[in-house]
């Protein structure tokens, strides 16, 4: 639908510079790629004429213009992430699209206040902007039902890095599941989703994630659990350390193993500080008591350090001390399939969504079934191999790249049975 928005859409009389600094800068806020507590206190001088044009034919410029201004402010995540969705002609068509339906059905309104119609603007294009992020799912849901039966069991899904459950790639992929294993299904947030994923420890995230399979009825009888890339990790954490029934335990490009390299934050206000707080050291207290993803990260030269100051991998890994507890967990599921994406880029190596990962000082790659970790069997996982509970599943792509088709073959028929 090619919807006329001219003056009416941007009611900002945009001869005016000043009037289209301020949209610019309440699209970062609303987007929330800047702090909402920033001031218009950077000037340049952008001259645009908007009114003479329709919104489509200027739509490429005001992102242009947008990383023009957040390059010249020193907003630096912001402009990395602009460049990021802008670099994709997908995303700028689809959320060109979303935004004119959205104005069109009164859901963005527009405003005389422009830097208020411009945090409108934002907000509703955040989802938009994230699906720049590897990290962040982007998935389709056909509608179709491909399952001839209905699964057992309900479904936790617990979502990605900088991802959340109200962003359409996780809200079409909780309802295929719901509808493709016919149960109750439910996306698990951890806070306010998003940031809460960059700033919060991830032992804390996974034990949030904990008290609410514990606090939803639903799930009392037993459960499936989805975990999506650093999702796996709360989802292994569900069966080991929260004492809950899980029968299924899928995970999509989870670093099971660690990261050896940290995943750039730059959806974000809070990106900059976190980038900078994870280059100068990832194993401070800071970063482990702080930030999600340095509680996983596992320098194959630094294995020590890692040991000692790991938040949570450490952990859940047995490699501080047994808790059978988490064998008996991992022993007692039905099945384990891990999902691998063979040209992954975030998931250093891609190795570790199967259990592989780094021999310590060095850069030799070592299969599961060659690991110190499976032959001391610290969580459990010879037998789980041994009784063949135990799925590897390879899928062409980079990170989170996978389609309903993909998904509906190698990996629905084991929520099935």
């Amino acid at each position: 639908m090619k919807v006329i928005l001219i003056c009416c859409l941007f009611l900002f009389a945009a001869s005016h510079e000043s009037d289209y600094q301020h949209l610019l800068h309440g699209i970062l806020q609303g987007a929330e790629l800047i702090s909402p507590s920033f001031q218009l206190n950077c000037k340049i001088s952008i001259p645009r004429f908007l009114e003479a044009y329709q919104f489509d034919e200027t739509w490429e410029s005001i992102i242009s213009d947008a990383i023009l201004y957040s390059e010249y402010c020193k907003f630096t995540s912001a402009k990395e992430t602009l460049l990021q969705f802008k670099s994709s002609d997908s995303l700028m068509t689809k959320s060109f699209s979303k935004l004119s339906e959205a104005i069109a059905s009164d859901r963005v309104v527009p405003s005389s206040n422009l830097n208020q119609y411009g945090v409108s603007i934002g907000a509703f294009l955040k989802p938009y902007f994230a699906l720049a992020s590897p990290t962040v799912l982007d998935f389709e849901f056909s509608g179709d039902i491909s399952a001839l039966t209905s699964g057992k069991y309900p479904t936790a899904i617990f979502h990605g890095l900088g991802d959340c459950c109200y962003y359409p790639g996780d809200i079409e992929f909780t309802d295929y599941i719901r509808k493709n294993v016919g149960t109750y299904t439910r996306c698990v947030e951890i806070g306010d989703g998003s940031a809460t994923s960059w700033l919060e420890a991830f032992q804390s995230q996974a034990n949030e994630g904990c008290e609410k399979i514990r606090a939803d009825p639903e799930f009392a009888n037993g459960l499936n659990v989805i975990g999506l890339s650093q999702g796996g990790l709360i989802a292994r954490s569900i069966a080991e350390e929260c004492g809950m029934p899980v029968h299924v335990l899928v995970t999509m490009g989870g670093p099971h193993m660690g990261v050896a390299a940290m995943p750039n934050c730059f959806n974000g206000f809070y990106c900059d500080i976190v980038n900078a707080a994870i280059d100068k050291d990832v194993y401070s207290s800071f970063c482990q008591n702080h930030l999600g993803p340095p509680g996983y990260f596992k320098d194959p030269y630094r294995y020590d350090a890692y040991l000692k100051n790991s938040n949570f991998l450490a952990t859940l890994n047995n490699e501080k001390s047994l808790n059978t507890t988490y064998v008996t967990g991992m022993q007692n599921l039905d099945n384990l399939v891990l999902v691998k994406f063979t040209e992954d880029t975030i998931v250093d190596p891609p190795d570790s969504e199967w259990f592989g990962y780094f021999e310590n000082d060095s850069h030799h790659l070592v299969p599961m079934n060659q690991t110190t970790d499976f032959h001391q069997n610290l969580i459990g996982l010879q037998q789980l191999y041994a009784q063949e509970k135990m799925h590897f599943i390879p899928i062409q792509g980079n990170h989170l790249q996978f389609t309903e088709a993909e998904f509906t073959q190698l990996v629905l028929p084991y929520l099935l049975q």
